[in-house]
């Protein structure tokens, strides 16, 4: 198991890493825009950087204002381009994942939605992702699929083990999401145990339990130590990226979580 350290959205990825040496030796680039805006010297000197260090990567497709099952064909086709591009970057600087986010309708759209509407929906998705996981197998880099947030239809593990259900294990599990579990009042050490074998990434964050507010670990209202004691009795191997909002926050968070699994467990972060 290795923590690691998430850029914010905005950070220029190699910056970031460089910074965030010192304290960690995982990290996860994250990109909230098309990831076209990184260069191809950039990702060569992430790759250099990567074996130099012995660091390990993980790549957060793009989001905003994308939607992998959107009834709008134009944002379902640039979204599912970007995420297969996320795979091509993602080999390119030697990443193990990539996390993509599942459909992005929220909770009040679905529930009004007929039952066709929403078997289509839920074929799109599906088809995107089948789609998508051929790429996957072809650049080598498995990708996990997100829990949202409590305002999104995708909030609940049924969605995701839906999901899963048809698709190959080899190429796509599931993205942990903590912070968004706490949100939607699912106990974090619930899902984690729910999916299984399937977890094949976490990110860890805090908050009040309301909003998704990004708080560094032990500055909100999840209990850690549950966290901690799912992801030993899992056997979990992967990364554990800390989506704290700035490096300093998630300096915080990995101290207090390996303090936590030194007690719990005797494993430790490397």
């Amino acid at each position: 198991m290795r923590y690691a350290a998430s850029t914010t959205i905005r950070e220029d990825w190699l910056r970031y890493v460089r910074a965030g040496l010192g304290n960690f030796r995982a990290f996860e680039l994250a990109c909230g825009e098309p990831h076209v805006t990184v260069t191809a010297p950039e990702l060569r000197s992430l790759a250099r950087l990567r074996l130099k260090e012995g660091l390990a990567y993980s790549v957060h497709a793009p989001f905003r204002r994308l939607d992998i099952a959107s009834a709008s064909r134009p944002v379902a086709a640039a979204t599912e381009k970007l995420y297969a591009r996320s795979l091509e970057v993602a080999a390119e600087v030697g990443a193990e994942v990539v996390v993509m986010h599942p459909c992005m309708i929220s909770a009040e759209e679905w529930d009004a939605m007929g039952a066709p509407e929403r078997a289509a929906l839920r074929a799109r998705e599906m088809e995107a992702f089948r789609r998508l996981q051929k790429k996957a197998a072809a650049s080598g880099v498995r990708f996990a699929v997100e829990n949202m947030p409590r305002h999104r239809a995708a909030r609940h593990v049924s969605w995701i083990t839906e999901l899963l259900g048809g698709l190959d294990p080899s190429w796509a599990g599931a993205t942990v999401d903590v912070g968004h579990a706490q949100t939607c009042g699912i106990p974090p050490g619930m899902l984690l145990r729910e999916l299984g074998a399937r977890v094949i990434h976490v990110h860890v964050h805090d908050n009040s339990g309301v909003g998704d507010e990004h708080r560094a670990v032990g500055e909100g209202s999840i209990d850690w130590r549950q966290v901690a004691e799912a992801l030993v009795d899992l056997d979990y191997q992967g990364l554990v990226a800390d989506e704290a909002l700035n490096l300093e926050g998630q300096v915080r968070g990995h101290e207090r979580l390996r303090f936590l699994f030194d007690r719990a467990a005797r494993v430790r972060f490397s």
